[in-house]
């Protein structure tokens, strides 16, 4: 296929035949200038002037023996392409009157750029294979971190079944008396804080400064009927405690106390001042 674009004042050059003038449309033409991993061919899009009412393109973005790529497509309604001009076209000759092109295969046109732009391949080649050896690594980086992360899940369920087998050896006996001896040592020490808070020592009342751990302790006959902490039966009459949740609960106490200690002593020093 042959297309001459008719030369305009030896300034100018016409648009082809094809050339769509909607506003759904897409029309250019292209130098190719190379090879890009991106787009595949490097294209530097020629510069459209206005003269008058017309548009045209300049006659020196035109030399002969160089390859272009001619686009004019129509979309309809739907946007659906329908071409009425697409193809890559080398420059046979410029005559006092038009340029002259012949189309060519993008298979020629790669031949042809391969030949003239060397550099511009060789470099985009090692661009290219930099960009693959960079994605290798980021998926093995990727795969490495995913393994770590297998094995740290591993290492913890590992670690549960092992504890869980450590509390199976664990004599039933020994776990009822730590128990036994857990919850007399929460009832003195529930009974002191409540009491220090309700009686309000050095006529200082401690109640709400100790609120944020809430203790409650209720009695019978019989003797404790349950201490509440923090909205948890620690210990009930109704329901059995774990020796973990126990021994979290006497932690949480003695941290307490020791506070309330401090408050205490501070405020006895400087009732005496």
């Amino acid at each position: 296929m042959k297309l001459e674009l008719r030369i305009i004042e030896k300034e100018y050059v016409e648009k082809p035949d094809g050339w769509v003038s909607h506003r759904r449309s897409k029309n250019y033409i292209a130098k190719i200038t190379g090879k890009c991993n991106k787009y595949g061919l490097k294209r530097e899009f020629l510069e459209r002037v206005r003269v008058g009412q017309r548009t045209y393109f300049k006659l020196e973005d035109f030399s002969e023996g160089e390859v272009y790529e001619i686009r004019c497509i129509y979309y309809t309604g739907s946007w659906h392409a329908q071409p009425r001009l697409q193809g890559f076209f080398i420059v046979e000759k410029i005559t006092d009157n038009a340029v002259i092109l012949h189309e060519i295969t993008e298979e020629e046109v790669i031949k042809r750029i391969k030949q003239k732009y060397k550099d511009t391949f060789e470099k985009a080649e090692i661009e290219k294979k930099i960009e693959e050896e960079r994605a290798e690594i980021e998926r093995i980086k990727k795969e490495i971190e995913e393994k770590k992360k297998l094995l740290t899940d591993l290492q913890e369920i590992k670690q549960k079944l092992h504890e869980e087998k450590q509390m199976i050896l664990i004599d039933i006996d020994e776990v009822k008396k730590i128990k036994e001896e857990l919850k007399s040592k929460i009832i003195e020490i529930s009974k002191r804080i409540v009491k220090t808070g309700s009686q309000g020592k050095y006529g200082y009342t401690f109640e709400t400064k100790f609120n944020e751990r809430k203790i409650k302790i209720k009695e019978n006959d019989n003797g404790i009927k349950y201490v509440y902490i923090d909205g948890v039966y620690i210990i009930s009459e109704y329901k059995e405690v774990g020796l973990r949740t126990l021994y979290s609960a006497y932690k949480i106490l003695c941290e307490l106390e020791k506070k309330m200690k401090k408050e205490i002593q501070k405020i006895k020093q400087e009732v005496e001042k």
